[in-house]
């Protein structure tokens, strides 16, 4: 079990320093006494395995918007307001009373869910060598967390979440596995970092880097960079100003702040004026401090989230108040204009050249197709009925393969170790369609078996119901028509019912012999919650 302390920033002085870090000492010792009896009995947390997601979710919300610099809901055009909630806690985010408290009491519409990540360098925490949770272990509860926050109506921070510095190597993996498994949750955004800490052009290439990272995985993924400490003149704008290659990206991103009690207003003003701006973090030690900062932000016109205010009862004086979302009452139709659409890549133009494949068996064999029940294979000459322009789309007259099916799709014998044909001979532009059922929405690898004999880079993609689902998957290999390798999408979600699956080939030169659909993984069942949320001391 992992017992993590913070202090808001990490700035403490004087006697009240002294103070918290013998009680954070007295707390460790704590909870090393309890990881000791955990380990010997059953694990305190059983998560459920990522199988157990709702089989049936509701449509996110569309992807938010920026107006006025800051971020806005997509749908109703109003600020995100929210909670950064106070611990990993099944019960509550499954729970309705949780989410009503939030939307009726608060007027809430998004929820922050921070990840701790090495290095925890802070009063009480685990130091830089932390032993924190791979990437892969946190996706159980981030399953949740996003899932939940849809069928709620809310929006969803993912935030990649170290304290008092940034460990580059680890949040590349970290996001190398996020990034692209939420990509087409329209109602998620990504903080890129928590307070990265340091200035200067260091800072700068490493948002770039991160931005990067991100970006070739979710490409309309709202991005909040920087999420500096505070908001004082002296971080910020530097930064800012002093890097001018940092101010060509912001395309869908936005600047992240920190607002606590002793933050600088003409400074946070200033970045409003300049930059697309959010603060992710509203705390302090009183009600006085919360409701200062969260005036200030209301009167600046940014969206924001409180540090656990709303899990601790704060109550905001009259004279700070914001209105309830009218999505939640429907009260008010869409704004004019439209959320940025995740885009559907074209089908490529056809190439009139087949390439030359192995030797093929001479009897041809009349076949057909039924709808296919994913997870499970889907062989590759079973496209669905209805000929060219239905079942598939082929450039050249008649099956080169004489083999399993009558029309111009070219089939022939495989040698590969299971199947009994393949697709061969492909060409740009060509490709197979299939009527599918998949069992329960969730989330899947999708496992191509190829060979190829020619040189050069070959791509297919994977279409669901018109929309490309995978991108483009590529490989190099050319050492043998019939010398078979996997090409694999990783974390693509699938959602309950019947669809149109479509392998469609841009490049030609693949032999084809089937495409597993699996689920995504295989979760451990005895570790900690993975998803660390703050208790704060105060």
């Amino acid at each position: 079990m992992n017992l993590l302390f913070f202090f808001p920033n990490g700035r403490m002085t004087g006697r009240r320093t002294l103070f918290w870090l013998v009680v954070g000492m007295a707390l460790v010792a704590v909870s090393l006494v309890f990881a000791l009896r955990v380990s010997a009995d059953a694990p305190v947390h059983q998560p459920q395995s990522i199988t157990a997601v709702s089989p049936s979710l509701p449509t996110d919300r569309p992807r938010p918007r920026m107006v006025g610099n800051t971020i806005v809901t997509g749908d109703t055009a109003v600020r995100l307001r929210g909670e950064n909630p106070r611990r990993d806690d099944r019960a509550s985010r499954n729970d309705p009373a949780f989410w009503a408290n939030l939307r009726d009491n608060y007027h809430m519409n998004v929820v922050r869910i921070l990840v701790y990540r090495p290095p925890q360098n802070y009063p009480g925490g685990c130091g830089t060598n932390c032993n924190l949770p791979t990437a892969t272990q946190v996706i159980p509860d981030l399953d949740e967390w996003v899932d939940r926050a849809s069928e709620n109506g809310f929006y969803v921070i993912i935030d990649y979440h170290p304290v008092g510095g940034r460990d580059e190597t680890d949040a590349t993996d970290w996001w190398r596995v996020i990034a692209p498994r939420y990509k087409n949750r329209t109602h998620v955004i990504y903080e890129v970092t928590n307070e990265p800490g340091g200035a200067g052009v260091g800072l700068a290439g490493y948002e770039e880097r991160m931005r990067q990272r991100i970006r070739a995985d979710a490409p309309d993924t709202p991005l909040i960079l920087w999420s500096v400490e505070n908001a004082r003149d002296d971080n910020v704008n530097a930064i800012l100003q002093n890097n001018p290659q940092i101010n060509a990206n912001w395309n869908n991103a936005i600047v992240g702040l920190h607002m606590y009690w002793d933050y600088n207003y003409t400074s946070v003003q200033g970045l409003k004026n300049a930059y697309p701006l959010m603060n992710t973090e509203i705390g302090g030690w009183n009600e006085n401090d919360y409701m200062k900062v969260t005036n200030d932000a209301e009167s600046l016109g940014i969206s924001w989230i409180w540090l656990d205010g709303a899990t601790e009862g704060r109550v905001p004086p009259s004279s700070v108040y914001w209105a309830a979302d009218p999505y939640f009452s429907g009260s008010t139709p869409p704004p004019a204009g439209t959320p940025t659409p995740t885009p559907t890549a074209p089908t490529p133009t056809p190439s009139p050249t087949p390439a030359p494949t192995g030797t093929p068996a001479p009897t041809p064999t009349p076949g057909g197709s039924t709808t296919i029940q994913l997870p499970g294979r889907i062989e590759a000459e079973d496209y669905r009925a209805g000929g060219e322009g239905v079942g598939y789309h082929d450039t050249t007259a008649g099956n080169t393969g004489n083999m399993y099916r009558s029309d111009d799709v070219d089939i022939q014998s495989t040698n590969d170790a299971s199947g009994a044909y393949n697709v061969g001979w492909t060409a740009a532009g060509e490709w197979l369609a299939y009527d599918v059922t998949v069992s329960k929405t969730d989330y899947y690898d999708l496992i191509a078996r190829v060979a190829s004999g020619a040189s050069g880079t070959k791509t297919i993609r994977i279409e669901l119901d018109g929309t490309d689902i995978t991108g483009a998957m590529n490989t190099t290999r050319g050492d043998g028509w019939q010398t078979w390798g996997n090409l694999t999408a990783n974390n693509i979600r699938l959602t309950a019912g019947a669809h149109t699956l479509k392998i469609v080939f841009d490049t030609p030169s693949l032999n084809l012999n089937y495409l597993n659909v699996v689920s995504s993984l295989s979760v451990p069942t005895n570790y900690a919650y993975s998803v660390f949320l703050p208790v704060i001391l105060r």
